[in-house]
């Protein structure tokens, strides 16, 4: 890009932007190490504008829409496309509608840039899109899985201040450095500017390196068993699979993975997302000869183990939850759960269910809106109960686990709730084999490390099958193990019981951005009816 002058650039068809832009989210983003490639990536849509802006064509904003969700989609498709294993349908949907939503802040920047300074612009330009990703992490149809601060987890290495700012703070780095490189390359003469852009490149990794060089892990050691199972979500794990295996064989399984890891000195054994996929009663759990077994494992060898179970429980109309299913047989209602419950040497157990859903999977979005779609393709979107709170599960020695389940490990703000309330360490429980070998399980894991600097909290990882395994609170990967095999692996980590700021004050960055917004739509409006005046 040096070596073409900005003049030189702004004489490109469209479409370079849109492939530019596009390829470069692609080429940065997890499993690959080239993250800093992002620093440029938005840089080519900022030209689109200024390319549409001076030629004399027609129909300039929704040139400018149409090549932004080219390669916004080029993004979705290139680091998302292995959605479509699990629903085709769902996965074609989830990437092009998410493209479509990615263009919202883009297209409250092209409007500022038509009637606001250029300046003014730019920092709408950064707001609008940490509100955006903010707003796209609380609301029903969320998906955080592009949140640009996700693109350093496998350079874990260069954001260390997570523990204060969390990814948001990620995406704030991104976009400002973009809005420093298109300067600095529009305004050569303007040497300032390439100055200011490479110190905002380059201190956040000095600052990064001096966390990483002087934090030290705190806390005492626990020694933790994780267990990959691997059974094929689509042909094994279930009854009605094709070549399903008999739950007792599933089960029996697990428990001969962990004994052959386990030694006298381990106090937890993690098993993956519906590892008992048994739809257990929880009004009866102690009658389940599953969870009697575990109890009697766990007494016999003083370990706790935690573990997914599919589970429900049952309600009278009077007490019926919003998410609760009226039974085709008898005046009763039910809710189902994705579950994580731990069975203790002393035999308490505790349970904790997933809250943080997919979206159109294990949730309706808006049913007052969509509640049509479950009764017209006849259930086919079932939503699942929740928990209230994000609830830490605790060992008979007041050791807290954080039982995240799958999905909800890509929410930091969420995770840090499960520290709030008293997590030691994180625990993932996940079935990642919906996806194939793809990059989707390799994503998923290096997210993990990203929750371990947020909270600075050792992660232990089991997974159905996908990657399991362990990450220390610096977010370097200790263990982990390969994908379609069985496994279980041991290791020490840290338990720590300080709060960082994050941990205490969430994605303020977003909430920030969501006060300050509106104060450039208000510069906007006076610049407007300032040129409508003069």
């Amino acid at each position: 890009m040096s070596k073409i002058s900005y003049e030189q650039f702004l004489k490109f068809p469209l479409y370079v932007y849109s492939l530019l832009s596009g390829f470069l989210l692609v080429l940065s983003w997890p499993p690959s190490s080239l993250g800093p490639l992002a620093f440029i990536a938005f840089v080519p849509l900022l030209l689109l504008f200024d390319s549409i802006q001076q030629d004399s064509k027609k129909r300039k904003g929704t040139r400018f829409f149409f090549h932004t969700y080219i390669a916004l989609l080029i993004w979705n498709v290139g680091s998302t496309w292995w959605v479509y294993n699990s629903t085709a349908a769902g996965g074609i949907f989830a990437m092009t509608v998410n493209a479509l939503l990615m263009c919202i802040p883009m297209l409250f920047f092209y409007t500022v840039r038509k009637i606001a300074s250029e300046y003014t612009a730019l920092a709408a330009f950064i707001l609008f899109y940490l509100l955006f990703e903010y707003w796209h992490l609380n609301w029903d149809l969320s998906w955080p899985w592009l949140t640009l601060g996700n693109i350093f987890a496998s350079n874990s290495f260069l954001v260390q201040w997570y523990e204060y700012t969390g990814i948001l703070g990620g995406s704030l780095w991104i976009l400002l450095c973009n809005t420093l490189v298109y300067a600095a390359f529009k305004y050569p003469a303007k040497k300032m500017l390439r100055l200011v852009s490479a110190l905002a490149i380059l201190v956040p990794v000095l600052i990064s390196a001096i966390i990483y060089f002087t934090y030290a892990e705190s806390g005492a050691e626990v020694e933790v068993v994780v267990v990959q199972p691997n059974i094929d979500p689509y042909n094994e794990k279930f009854r009605s699979s094709k070549h399903a295996i008999p739950y007792e064989i599933q089960f029996d399984r697990m428990l001969k993975l962990s004994e052959k890891v386990r030694t006298p000195q381990t106090q937890f054994i993690l098993w993956p997302e519906t590892a008992l996929p048994t739809d257990i009663n929880e009004d009866q759990l102690l009658q389940h000869p599953f969870v009697g077994q575990l109890m009697a494992y766990a007494n016999k060898n003083h370990v706790s183990i935690l573990t997914g179970i599919d589970s429900h429980r049952f309600m009278d109309e009077q007490h019926k939850s919003e998410t609760a299913r009226k039974s085709v047989v008898g005046n009763f209602y039910y809710d189902m759960y994705n579950s994580a419950l731990i069975v203790n040497p002393d035999a308490s157990l505790e349970i904790y269910h997933k809250s943080r859903m997919v979206p159109g999977v294990e949730s309706l979005p808006y049913p007052k809106i969509f509640g049509f779609v479950t009764s017209s393709l006849g259930g086919i979107v079932q939503t699942i109960g929740k928990d209230s709170i994000a609830r830490a599960l605790s060992n008979a020695n007041g050791v807290s686990v954080a039982p995240v389940i799958c999905y909800e490990s890509v929410f930091g703000e969420y995770v840090s709730d499960f520290t709030q309330n008293g997590a030691d360490f994180i625990g993932i429980i996940t079935n990642d084999g919906w996806w194939g070998n793809t990059d989707g399980h390799r994503q998923h894991f290096e997210y993990a490390r990203l929750r371990a600097i947020e909270q600075r909290r050792s992660v232990a990882r089991s997974a159905n099958t996908g990657i399991s395994g362990f990450i220390d609170q610096k977010g370097n990967v200790l263990q982990k193990n390969s994908y379609w095999i069985q496994d279980a692996l041991v290791q020490k980590i840290k338990m720590n019981k300080e709060k960082t700021f994050y941990t205490k004050h969430g994605d303020f960055i977003g909430f920030f951005a969501l006060i300050l917004s509106p104060l450039v739509l208000v510069v906007t409006v006076f610049s407007f009816y300032t040129r409508k005046n003069v």
